[in-house]
């Protein structure tokens, strides 16, 4: 006899916290290596995404998702208070990924939830660079002549490609990245010259990763009002709502799983089976793909959600 498995719902999971030399970060979704999220709330309440999606499959992730992944998770989503300068680094493409360590690479979106009056997003390079040029830069303590500076502002989104090199400092921010330990430290602002904050660097491997154009600006949105759209490629779409009135949502509309990140305010959520459930700022929900149609409402003003989704695979692309 089939076994009958009770009826998937919202799904919030506990932070996983980790500390840094530049600040701090809670990982609101995660699965990937040895670490994955536990649910916080409802029957499903102590066991891991991982558990979940090999028990639901499909009916968490959609049909063709799974298909195309399988048992991997597409998304992470955390928060990172960066208090000082995060290392200058830069992630692999797919490609570049499997070919070398067998596993995904990583693009990701910055949304700007806070930022201090001396806030610095670095972002790609200000005019054309050689590799010789950048890594004595980096060796010298110089590379910030080199890199694209810019002073964000709350609502700021940055969608950085492969090949970016990228840092932050002063800055509070959402990020919705590939699943992927893949990351390549380049430089970490002199900590690494001393014995007792050093970190493992990586710039003679990620040389090559590196896209030396200027940074032309096409992936960087400023403060975008209403509903924006500020992804969309073959990893996940994510868009920005700002919710100040009632939003219904369509499940036939997407053909995979749905996950609402809240950069502020808080929201409510009402489905048509009777679930209500509130998520604050900082706070990720994940909606499973067979879950019915669904609305948000807001708590208080000044409400702002991204919504994140998978694109269908296409039927030529390989894993």
């Amino acid at each position: 006899m089939k076994k009958i498995q009770k009826k998937l719902y919202p799904l919030k999971f506990v932070p996983f916290h980790s500390e840094h030399p530049w600040g701090d970060e809670n990982w609101n979704i995660i699965s990937v290596g040895s670490v994955s999220s536990e649910i916080a709330e409802g029957f499903l309440a102590e066991n891991t995404l991982d558990d979940i999606l090999e028990t639901y499959l499909g009916d968490l992730v959609g049909d063709s998702i799974f298909d195309y992944y399988n048992l991997y998770f597409p998304v992470t989503v955390k928060v990172a208070h960066m208090k000082g300068a995060s290392s200058l680094q830069v992630h692999p493409n797919d490609d570049a990924g499997f070919e070398r360590y067998d596993q995904y690479g990583k693009s990701k979106l910055w949304y700007i939830m806070d930022a201090s009056p001396d806030a610095a997003i670095y972002m790609g390079f200000s005019r054309e660079v050689s590799a010789e040029e950048f890594y004595q830069a980096c060796k010298n303590g110089t590379v910030t002549d080199l890199m694209n500076v810019i002073r964000p502002q709350r609502g700021d989104s940055f969608f950085i490609k492969p090949g970016t090199v990228h840092a932050a400092s002063g800055v509070v921010i959402s990020e919705i990245q590939e699943s992927s330990e893949l990351f390549f430290r380049l430089y970490d602002w002199g900590r690494e010259n001393n014995p007792t904050t050093a970190r493992e660097m990586n710039l003679e491997e990620a040389i090559d990763l590196i896209d030396f154009n200027p940074f032309d600006g096409t992936d960087f949105k400023r403060n975008l009002k209403g509903f924006s759209n500020l992804v969309t490629d073959e990893h996940f779409i994510i868009n920005s709502i700002d919710l100040d009135k009632q939003y219904p949502v369509n499940m036939s509309k997407f053909d995979s799983f749905i996950i609402y990140h809240c950069t502020s305010g808080s929201f409510n959520i009402i489905t048509d089976d009777g679930f209500n459930g509130v998520v604050g700022a900082g706070e990720s929900l994940l909606i499973p793909a067979n879950l019915a149609d669904f609305e948000l409402s807001p708590v208080c003003t000044d409400t702002h959600v991204l919504e994140v989704s998978i694109p269908k695979p296409s039927d030529d692309e390989d894993e």
